[in-house]
């Protein structure tokens, strides 16, 4: 048992290093993390005692690691927080429980889902009654948001990728040599980190892109640009930003005197920005650095859509818990719901990284896959209607060339019988 050592060990540290030891993944270090320290306040807040005391009472059995949970969960279910007094979503107290019931495993109790469900049973996952994106929705979107973004929702909304995979692209992950433009997303950016995957963009995604790394000073044919990231800013990047800003701000001090009590506050901000930063990566490690980059650079593309959506009342419209109906995820809906319809939906979960069995079996070489993405290009197009255009001149002139050939074979018949074209006429009535 670590109850010897509850007092000299940090037990959710001990715990979560053993997670992050099977995924290398700090996302879910970080959930165990936060989930954990929920569960030592319901300890402290609801049952007046700290792990150490919990720890005791379960050894000399005054205390069932079962009962524990089902008072953790009616806890959780009665919770009210946040200045709207929001409940917790089913997803977030089955999260919630299921690291308590690890972490009581980890001590050494009892907690076997067999027992838990004698008990109690975990609420449902809940299905929501979010609405699909329409293009004209996204349009609107794409029309107020800064570039930053609106490369951000069209490279989403074109590959299907997951924003933790977004801003981890370096320029080298992007072939504009191909048709369409192939994304190569390697395996340490995928969820699970083990196969890297390859989808693509559309031609208005594609452009979009170029625009913006041209923009930002990044040259595609510049061998030292190929492994910058196109959305991920490191600290270090953030320092030297926070710097630049100090400087211009003393400048604009001595040229505007009277405005220096105004000046002097944000040149202060960013002091102790600049300060907290240092601090921070300070005791980090080049992993908990990258990691830390990558959480930050989510957060800063996660914050600048909620800001546009909630500017504009008809596109901050919530569903379930409050969520609201356009976040990055919402992107991956609309390039699944869009290709399936083109293409078919094992083709779209193939480019989205969905994992099954039945996708084990599902293969495309390279040319396949390219030729199956151009079918689902124009219904994947959002504002940029010269793809839909040059589709439909295409259709169009299938369509008079089946026309001239049906009236060749028309011309033909009725030659060698003339009653044919009485049986045409009968017909086409």
């Amino acid at each position: 048992m670590l109850v010897q050592t509850t007092q000299k060990i940090d037990l959710i540290q001990s715990f979560v290093a053993k997670k992050y030891r099977n995924t290398q993944s700090f996302a879910t270090k970080a959930s165990y993390e936060n989930a954990l320290k929920r569960f030592y306040e319901f300890l402290n807040n609801e049952k007046g005692i700290d792990i150490s005391e919990a720890i005791i009472l379960l050894e000399e059995k005054k205390l069932d690691s079962i009962q524990l949970l089902d008072d953790y969960y009616t806890n959780l279910r009665n919770t009210r927080f946040g200045k709207k007094q929001k409940q917790y979503s089913n997803a977030s107290i089955r999260t919630y429980l299921t690291a308590a019931k690890e972490f009581l495993r980890f001590l050494g109790f009892k907690a076997y889902n067999e027992d838990i469900k004698q008990v109690f049973t975990l609420p449902p996952i809940q299905d929501n009654s979010e609405p699909g994106l329409t293009k004209e929705t996204l349009v609107r979107l794409l029309r107020n948001s800064p570039s930053k973004l609106q490369v951000a929702i069209l490279v989403s909304c074109a590959s299907g990728v997951r924003d933790g995979e977004l801003v981890q692209l370096k320029v080298v992950d992007i072939d504009f040599q191909t048709n369409p433009v192939t994304i190569n997303l390697r395996a340490e950016i995928v969820k699970g980190k083990i196969h890297p995957r390859k989808t693509h963009l559309t031609k208005e995604a594609a452009n979009a892109l170029k625009d913006y790394l041209i923009k930002t000073g990044l040259d595609l044919n510049d061998p030292n640009h190929q492994n910058n990231y196109i959305f991920l800013t490191s600290p270090q990047e953030r320092i030297e930003y926070y710097k630049e800003k100090v400087i211009d701000l003393d400048l604009t001090i001595r040229q505007n005197p009277n405005d220096a009590i105004k000046f002097k506050t944000a040149r202060t901000t960013y002091l102790h920005k600049i300060s907290q930063l240092e601090n921070q990566i300070a005791s980090m490690t080049e992993k908990e650095q990258y990691d830390r980059s990558v959480r930050s650079s989510k957060h800063a593309l996660i914050t600048m859509l909620s800001r546009v959506v909630d500017s504009i009342p008809d596109l901050a419209t919530r569903h379930e818990n409050d969520m609201r109906d356009i976040h990055f995820h919402s992107f991956r809906y609309f390039f699944k719901t869009m290709v399936t319809d083109a293409v078919n939906s094992d083709f779209a979960e193939a480019l989205m990284g969905h994992k099954s069995l039945k996708l084990t079996y599902y293969k495309k070489n390279d040319e396949q896959r390219r030729k199956s993405y151009l079918k689902a290009e124009p219904a994947l197009t959002i504002s940029d209607y010269t793809a839909i255009e040059a589709e439909l001149e295409k259709t169009q002139e299938k369509q008079k060339e089946i026309e001239e050939t049906y009236y060749k074979f028309k011309q033909i018949l009725k030659q060698k019988d003339p009653s044919f074209e009485e049986f045409v006429h009968l017909i086409s009535k």
